[in-house]
């Protein structure tokens, strides 16, 4: 069926959309799922549980910030992102692109104590999807969990987390089939857990993290459901990390890591045995120039050795994640990272993402905040030729009403391009929102 464009233009103009939902809808690249704390080989594990309680809005700062509902000790902060956004191409075809209107409801709490040394967090998101034609495509997602912290003594703490996730799978997937009706059904459970020492200008941390995916099986048309028990995997990592601290707002650092995967099955759908093993060493330094540039660069090699015929992956590790504070009007944000993601596809022993990501903000006035980006991710899957290419970028305008409400007009673009025909795609999604918060 053709694209009906006068649909997608109203969808254009009318379109909403929650200011970062909590599980996001539009994907951009083939990442894991957008969850608290998820951690995986080249990633930097000590930052497994570094990550905001909240479930996902950018809540907003300065005299529009949130101020929340107290609740003795803790502060709770409810919102709810109400949405209606226009996609072009629903199901991420090369050809024949189908589009379609789709609404969102983004309701989210988190639950945050404010005592003096140690903290307690709890974090909930719903998200549910419906579109105007293609019904099959909606779904509901929603996750919930805990995290804390254990401030033992000067610079000796203890902290942890735990989640809970319903997800689906998006039509970026390379593991999607082309003939599901549905987007596949997963569940993430997300745990981790870090010790840290850090008294004085040397200190260590020692930590894991634990992650199990559970996936249900796939409708097919005019197929049997397709089961993806050979997909069910549960990941470890541990991790050490030392610090050292050689000046006020300066550290580097050294860690290693060493990771697990263990499958469900011993063998998969084409008869290979997917369990691996890996390590990781990074060197790394975390900095904060002024006021002007904060983050952490590091680099190093990782290696991931997987059963034959599977091919092993080694090689260099790298890693930025870099705020740029260039003036009170703009703020540059630099992300990149290389992370090996499991997957079925046959002969690959790994989806292999090396990604770059730039966004900028920039405040044209106190209450009206506007927000770009660009990214980049090459997925190769090693052991096959499959090399796919993911270009991203988007806008996204947000006008601050009152400290209860926003407004927000984006637009999303992406594209795939792959030296497999049947993979490369272009999509565009526009949406205009309203978000409420207490």
């Amino acid at each position: 069926m053709r694209t009906d464009y006068a649909l997608m233009a109203v969808a254009a103009m009318m379109a909403v959309t929650a200011a970062g939902p909590a599980l996001a809808q539009v994907d951009g690249g083939p990442t894991q799922p957008n969850m608290m704390g998820s951690a995986s080989i080249g990633s930097g594990y000590s930052s497994a549980i570094s990550a905001s309680h909240y479930t996902g809005a950018q809540l907003p700062s300065g005299p529009y910030a949130v101020k929340g509902l107290p609740m003795g000790g803790f502060r709770m902060f409810p919102s709810l992102q109400l949405a209606l956004s226009g996609d072009d191409n629903v199901y991420r075809r090369p050809t024949g692109q189908i589009g379609d209107i789709f609404y969102s409801e983004n309701p989210q709490v988190a639950i945050d104590s404010e005592w003096a040394r140690n903290a307690l967090d709890f974090f909930a998101g719903f998200s549910g999807y419906q579109y105007y034609r293609r019904h099959s495509e909606g779904h509901n997602d929603w996750n919930a969990g805990l995290s804390g912290l254990l401030d033992i003594t000067r610079g000796v703490t203890l902290k942890a987390t735990g989640s809970y996730n319903v997800l689906h799978e998006s039509r970026v997937s390379p593991d999607q089939p082309f003939a599901a009706i549905v987007p596949t059904l997963y569940h993430v459970t997300h745990g981790a857990t870090e010790f840290s020492y850090r008294p004085y200008s040397l200190g260590f941390a020692i930590g894991g993290t634990f992650d199990r995916y559970d996936y249900f099986n796939t409708p097919l048309f005019d197929l049997p459901p397709l089961s993806n028990t050979d997909r069910n995997r549960t990941e470890y990592t541990v991790y050490t990390r030392v610090y050292y601290q050689f000046s006020p707002g300066y550290s580097v650092y050294v860690e290693g890591a060493d990771a697990q995967d263990v499958y469900q099955l011993h063998q998969d759908r084409n008869g290979f045995d997917r369990n691996s093993h890996g390590y990781a060493a990074n060197a790394g330094i975390q900095a904060k120039v002024t006021q002007l540039i904060v983050g952490t660069l590091y680099a190093g090699y990782l290696k991931q050795d997987y059963n034959a015929p599977l091919p092993n992956v080694a090689g260099l590790d790298w890693g930025a994640n870099l705020d740029y504070y260039f003036d009170p009007l703009w703020t540059f944000h630099l992300t990149a990272s290389r992370k090996l993601n499991g997957t079925t596809i046959s002969q690959a022993s790994t989806e292999d993402d090396q990604s770059v990501r730039l966004a900028a903000d920039f405040s044209m006035r106190q209450n009206i905040m506007l927000n770009g980006y660009l990214g980049y991710t090459d997925s190769r899957f090693n052991g096959t030729p499959l090399d796919d290419r993911y270009m991203t970028a988007g806008i996204n305008i947000s006008y601050l009403m009152n400290h209860d409400m926003s407004m927000n007009f984006g637009y999303d673009y992406q594209d795939r391009g792959s030296n497999d025909p049947l993979q490369a795609f272009t999509d565009n999604v526009a949406h205009l929102g309203i978000s409420f918060y207490l």
